[in-house]
């Protein structure tokens, strides 16, 4: 078995029968393979972007709660009918090559269909599934990595996926085709090994929630079945192992993701979280995985943690230095604060953007990601022409109406003084007019106080836009506005600059893009010349709080002078 269950199958039924969390969850699992045994297999299809990924996904998942299913009851229709779509899948004309990582997602999903089903293959049905994943998974594999295609040397989320599943489709086809399995094991696990050190120095992911979850995944599949084939070639770096960190903190206490870039706002759950808690040795991780929002997977059960948890550390300021992200928390207060580079896969130009979350409400969002499907987005040329990846689309400050440059990056440092719930962004832009700071702080018993410093090149003179994006319903209120959301309120006030103007207006929604109509702006344009300007922005639950959040910025702005650099 290529993954097999912790402790075994009697292990996983143990689990299932004495743990509530677990018990819930198998029902659901069994519901849903009862009702596959009536559907037909999943057929080869393509979306409108010429992709194989939903049909690869689909395919995974119903192998997985089929797998999990016969596992859990020992019923021998699950097995059998994984049996029906390896030899479906292993019929398709292709695995879509010319978008790899739809063949990686295919061929990790066969080898681990055919992992759990190897004793009850016919040897007719093993030798078409295991010539389907030599000719449509291992030989694009192993031409891949020696070419070698972008995937190998790009350093994201198609680095490990591709990679890991090269590993998963090479462990399985050791005994049948061993020297294709041994091409493919020894690049792939070169290339994976190097990839894991994106996650250091402390598991952030530089693309986000979302990507993480979705590395994590193949990263942890590609682990475990070299742990359970005795392969020890590949370590994984301790960042990894308490990557999970990254996940709970980028999870506000309202449970939605900081969904900056191409990230979306329901956090997209990881089934390699019990894998980590195992590794990690971590009681917290144990916790987490049980806590982190989203329905429980089915690896959430084979690798199910069940390690005493410790009571969950409410760390106020999380800086993850490769992510190039902040989040601080205090209560159902929670900030997230965003720095890194404009030059990673899936990023907006956003540096300086942040969401706010009070009253378990989010009250300064963002819009989201433009449909994928959408002309050229992923096209270096075309993808900044969409308004929710351009720089006035995020809750930041812009300068003449353009955007940040690709090239511009943002570093983070946190927090003010000990015991301080702060952090600072400094921007870095090169073709920008302005040199730009933001410090950002939650006072205990207050709210949120935001300082923010443009500091002009010498000679400049350009107008500025503070930028803010909200779903709540928001009326201008003396220099600030009322904003009110899910039946909580808070009140915003801000200082700025004597020629600021802030409206509160409709959020764009530019013809053929997304629609924006939920969202408000709230903009605050003012003029930047000769020296720096400052503003000051505050978020209190109760407006008897403004006056000590608005003492609280002169140290913050006190701050940013502090951290000035050449211009």
């Amino acid at each position: 078995m290529l993954l097999p269950p912790y402790n075994g199958l009697s292990g996983l039924r143990r689990l299932v029968g004495d743990d509530p969390w677990a018990g819930v969850a198998a029902q659901r699992f069994l519901k849903d393979a009862e009702a596959v045994l009536d559907t037909p297999p999943i057929a080869h299809a393509l979306d409108r972007r010429g992709t194989m990924l939903d049909v690869a996904r689909r395919i995974s998942t119903r192998i997985q709660t089929l797998g999990v299913s016969w596992m859990i009851s020992g019923d021998p229709r699950f097995q059998r009918r994984i049996v029906r779509e390896l030899v479906s899948v292993a019929a398709f004309p292709d695995w879509n090559r010319s978008h790899f990582i739809d063949t990686a997602e295919t061929m990790a999903a066969v080898a681990i269909g055919r992992g759990w089903c190897e004793p009850v293959l016919t040897r007719e049905e093993d030798a078409f599934i295991m010539e389907a994943l030599a000719r449509l998974g291992l030989v694009p594999a192993r031409s891949s990595l020696q070419r070698p295609s972008p995937w190998v040397t790009a350093n994201n989320n198609w680095t490990v996926v591709c990679a890991g599943a090269s590993i998963l489709g090479a462990l399985s086809a050791r005994k049948a085709r061993p020297e294709l399995a041994a091409e493919v094991l020894r690049d792939a696990k070169a290339v994976f090994a190097a990839a894991l050190r994106i996650f250091e120095p402390d598991g952030g992911w530089p693309e986000g929630p979302g990507y993480w979850a979705y590395a994590t995944d193949y990263a942890v599949l590609a682990l475990a079945a070299l742990d359970a084939a005795g392969d020890r070639d590949v370590e994984p770096p301790r960042a990894f192992l308490e990557s999970w960190r990254f996940n709970r903190a980028m999870t506000s206490p309202a449970g939605l993701s900081f969904d900056y870039g191409d990230n979306l706002l329901e956090p997209e759950r990881s089934h390699g979280l019990g894998w980590l808690a195992h590794r990690s040795g971590e009681a917290q991780a144990a916790a987490w995985q049980r806590a982190a929002p989203g329905a429980p997977r089915p690896f959430d059960l084979i690798r199910g943690a069940t390690m005493a948890a410790a009571p969950a550390s409410r760390a106020q300021v999380d800086r993850f230095e490769a992510a190039g992200v902040c989040m601080l928390r205090d209560g159902d207060i929670w900030v997230g604060l965003k720095g890194g580079s404009n030059a990673v896969n899936h990023a907006h130009l956003d540096l300086g953007t942040m969401v706010v979350e009070m009253q378990g409400q989010r009250f300064f969002g963002e819009l989201g990601r433009e449909n994928y499907e959408a002309p050229g987005y992923f096209e270096p040329e075309r993808r900044f022409g969409y308004f929710r990846t351009r720089t006035m689309a995020h809750n930041t400050i812009a300068f003449g109406g353009a955007d940040q440059s690709i090239g511009a990056s943002a570093t983070l440092l946190g927090p003010r003084a000990a015991g301080s719930i702060s952090a600072v962004c400094t921007v870095h832009d090169p073709d920008a007019p302005c040199l730009f700071r933001r410090a950002v702080e939650i006072v205990p018993g207050g709210g949120v106080v935001v300082a923010d410093r443009v500091t002009p090149r010498p000679g400049v003179r350009v107008e500025a836009d503070w930028l803010a994006y909200t779903r709540a319903e928001a009326t201008e209120h003396e220099s600030g506005a009322v904003l009110s959301l899910g039946g909580c309120r808070v009140t915003l006030k801000m200082v700025a600059p004597p020629d600021g103007r802030m409206v509160v207006e409709a959020a764009p929604s530019p013809a053929g893009e997304s629609d924006n109509s939920a969202f408000r702006r709230i903009r605050m344009r003012f003029a930047v010349g000769g020296e720096a300007a400052t503003l000051t922005t505050v978020l209190a639950s109760d407006p008897a709080a403004i006056p000590l959040l608005l003492e609280q910025a002169k140290p913050l702005h006190a701050w940013l002078a502090e951290q000035a650099a050449e211009i």
